[in-house]
């Protein structure tokens, strides 16, 4: 091969890199529908600080076996494994501590 094709292959491969959407800009391009929606931080004032107290809160009113647990706007989603085998969601509100199944 000559030394001239391997400079511009080179160069080639670096143009490339270089014009690549970086990730961010790639979820800036996405459709609303499939960005993710951020959760927000516990604030001291919330009731529900964590997974945790949002687990203890939706199984209080929704008995079940956890499957997931996601922090999601300004609460929790819940997801549990009911005992006649139903899976199903549960939204809990950080701020209020209010639980209601999707």
């Amino acid at each position: 091969m000559k030394p001239g094709f391997l400079h511009c292959a080179a160069l080639l491969v670096l143009m490339t890199c270089l014009l690549l959407p970086s990730e961010s800009a790639w979820a800036a391009m996405a459709p609303k529908h499939q960005q993710s929606v951020k959760a927000e931080k516990p604030r001291k004032a919330d009731k529900i600080q964590s997974e945790q107290q949002a687990v203890r809160a939706a199984k209080s009113k929704y008995p079940g076996k956890l499957l997931k647990v996601n922090a999601s706007g300004k609460g929790y989603r819940v997801k549990l494994l009911s005992s006649n085998g139903t899976v199903f969601s549960v939204y809990v509100d950080a701020r209020t501590g209010q639980v209601r199944k999707n």
